[in-house]
């Protein structure tokens, strides 16, 4: 099943644009967190309320969405779907939360290991869970090395916080 280049191009700029937004909202969220009184809970209701309205133009502008072939989407929902959609909207909103607690509680480096091993997490549920979606070599091999580096840059990170490693601190205390 191959692509064309032009669905290969489209690809990788949503992808690029995804990276951009994702940073620009970690970004956001972190100086937002750091700088103001706002709970967590409420900064995680902003975010995902900015989220609906980019959602909404995303679909009009890419997908030729329109609010009634939207509500007819909805409303032709059975009672499962429905209710695995309020359960996916609630799991985004308490994830968020968490996020929004991260950032106000913990360092970068920290947000961004527990967001990767979150992408982790995910991407095996979703191998389970869909057996013939399975993770290739290559993304395993990409989670491993974005959580390696991210540990190890968090590892080195608190070295030199502590002044130096234990070796270091053996040598000076002989």
């Amino acid at each position: 099943v191959g692509q064309s280049s032009s669905q290969s191009v489209t690809g990788y700029l949503f992808a690029l644009f995804n990276l951009l937004a994702y940073t620009s909202n970690a970004l956001l969220d972190r100086v937002m967190m750091s700088s103001s009184k706002q709970s967590a809970a409420g900064m995680a209701m902003y975010t995902q309320a900015l989220s609906i309205p980019i959602c909404l133009i995303e679909g009009a502008l890419f997908h030729s969405v329109s609010p009634s072939s939207a509500a007819a989407l909805f409303g032709g929902l059975d009672a499962s779907h429905g209710c695995a959609l309020l359960v996916t909207g609630v799991g985004a909103a308490l994830l968020g939360s968490c996020f929004a607690m991260c950032y106000k509680r913990a360092s970068a480096t920290t947000v961004t290991i527990a967001g990767n091993v979150n992408r982790v997490v995910c991407a095996l549920a979703g191998g389970a869970i869909f057996p013939g979606k399975s993770l290739t070599v290559e993304q395993a091999l990409g989670m491993a090395v974005c959580l390696s580096g991210a540990t190890s840059y968090s590892l080195v990170g608190a070295r030199q916080r502590d002044g130096g490693s234990g070796r270091e601190k053996r040598a000076k205390g002989s």
